[in-house]
């Protein structure tokens, strides 16, 4: 399968011919049967010119298949074209000759502006596919801040979290080691306590021992009786430990602080605890707003980036739409009048307000009625190259409606004339009427605007009056109005004005066309 290089590459070997300067005939008769018009050789040219520069866009960049086939239509019409206008211009041809020379070059215009097209869509297309593309960044990058922010606001709870689990430890901690604290001065008094009651056991058993002692001195003095001794088996005695003995058994407590340096380190311990839990909870947070400020400037450039790139999409959007205006601008056809709406009719309504009340008194109507007013204007155009340019009325007719603001009619011929090569309902002319608002804009426009742009202007002749009330002037140039633009004119053409009034006299006419401002010679 070719590809798109290979494609361009046959657009390219296309033959281009160029009209070669035809050889003017020996005799002037002959000069005057060659019927192709320079204008038609030129626009050929043109139209391969432009077919080329289509040729050269597709070859530098990677075209369409679209483009690719549009350049190459237009490059093979435009060879048609110049082969047609070359023939034509060598030797003598017929009207059907003649048509097909015309009808080529219209068709290499056509090819072009398909050409054009073509490659102003595929630009459009891909503009719009890069503001897409930068529509879905900058959303991309708005969802990857939005994370980022979350991430750094649960990590600050999680932190806030164990900060707090942290003092609330070392809060229990502190609590425990106090409540020892408290137990180990209790033990030291108990143990106290069991030590004086041991010392008062022995001086109780000393008492009785002393008052025992009187009494075996009396028994001693009775006479005694000799006996055997008993013999008695003596156990062993297990001496019992005395209660001092047993105060020294206790294991005596670890020296305990007093409770006001206990509760003083308690509280320095706490104190300590919460400094720490505090700087523990600072750090996360500074941790968390610098993960926070770092998310936000990443999004802040990602942002700042997706702006940049909508901002080359728009401005690129905006050349592409203004080249899109400006090429249809220029292929627009001529402009009609549109003046401010209040002041369309001005010369109407300055008719109503000022002409008739002047006119009235200069000439003493008494009826409002008897003052004349205009009461149509007909324009009138004759095409004598309809026989050699059949394309010509058509132009012709474009021209005057854009100049009367109205749709203008073709004339026909009503009967055949053989010796003006003219035959019945043949077309040999354009006219349009004029009548209420379109009217006084036309003339208006004609005495204003039309008529001071005419060269070397002296004024209007006033003996053009028919003796009824009716003027009638010719116009030598249409480019004199200004919505018809000289750079699409074909050929200068004139056109007569026909004013029709309700005047009874030419005296009367000329009062009134004077009074609307026709500039008529002194």
């Amino acid at each position: 399968m070719p590809t798109k290089k290979d494609q361009v590459d046959g657009i390219e070997s296309t033959d281009v011919k160029k009209p070669t300067t035809a050889k003017k005939p020996a005799t002037k008769k002959a000069d005057t049967d060659t019927v192709v018009p320079k204008e038609a050789a030129e626009r050929a040219v043109k139209a391969a010119k432009k077919a080329m520069g289509a040729v050269t866009e597709v070859a530098k960049k990677d075209a369409s298949e679209k483009e690719v086939k549009a350049a190459k239509d237009a490059v093979k019409a435009t060879g048609k074209a110049l082969e047609a206008v070359e023939v034509a211009t060598k030797q003598k041809v017929t009207t059907k000759q003649k048509e097909a020379a015309e009808k080529a070059v219209v068709d290499a215009e056509k090819a072009v502006k398909a050409a054009e097209a073509a490659k102003a869509k595929a630009l459009k297309d891909k503009e719009a596919a890069k503001l897409k593309e930068a529509k879905a960044k900058e959303a991309a990058a708005k969802l990857k801040a939005k994370e980022a922010a979350a991430k750094a606001k649960e990590k600050e709870a999680k932190a806030k979290e164990a900060a707090k689990a942290k003092a609330l430890k070392e809060k229990e901690a502190a609590a425990k080691a106090a409540t020892v604290g408290a137990k180990k001065p209790a033990a030291k008094t108990a143990a106290k306590a069991t030590a004086t009651t041991a010392d008062k056991k022995p001086a109780a058993t000393k008492t009785a021992t002393t008052k025992a002692a009187p009494k075996a001195e009396k028994s001693t003095a009775k006479p005694t009786v000799d006996k055997k001794p008993a013999v008695t088996k003596v156990a062993p005695k297990v001496e019992k430990p005395t209660a001092k003995e047993e105060v020294k058994a206790i294991p005596e407590p670890a020296p305990v602080l007093d409770e006001a340096k206990a509760k003083a380190i308690e509280e320095a311990r706490a104190k300590h605890a919460a400094e720490k839990a505090a700087k523990q909870e600072a750090e996360a947070k500074a941790k968390a707003a610098e993960e926070k400020a770092t998310a936000e400037a990443a999004a802040k450039e990602a942002a700042k980036k997706a702006a940049e790139e909508k901002a080359a999409a728009d401005l690129a959007k905006a050349k592409t739409e203004a080249a899109a205006k400006a090429k249809a601008e220029a292929a627009k056809p001529a402009p009609k009048f549109t003046g401010p709406v209040a002041n369309r009719n001005r010369l109407k309504t300055r008719y109503q307000k000022e002409i008739v009340p002047a006119l009235k008194a200069e000439r003493g109507y008494k009826n409002v009625n008897e003052v004349p007013a205009l009461n149509k204007i007909v324009l009138n155009m004759r095409i004598g190259d309809i026989k050699d340019n059949s394309k010509s009325i058509q132009l012709a007719q474009k021209e005057l409606s854009a100049i009367a603001g109205q749709h203008s009619v073709i004339v026909r011929a009503k009967k055949s004339v053989s010796n003006f090569k003219l035959r019945e309902n043949q077309p040999i002319g354009i006219k349009v009427t004029l009548r209420g608002n379109k009217m006084y804009e036309f003339f208006d426009k004609l005495v204003a605007v039309a008529l001071p742009r005419v060269r070397d202007f002296r004024g209007v002749s006033p003996k053009s009056f028919d003796g009824r009330g009716n003027y009638a002037m010719g116009i030598k140039e249409q480019i004199n109005f200004p919505e018809i633009s000289y750079e699409t004119v074909e050929k200068v053409r004139g056109f007569d004005v026909c004013v029709v009034t309700t005047a009874k006299s030419d005296d009367e006419a000329k009062a009134l066309l004077t009074k609307l401002g026709m500039p008529f010679k002194q």
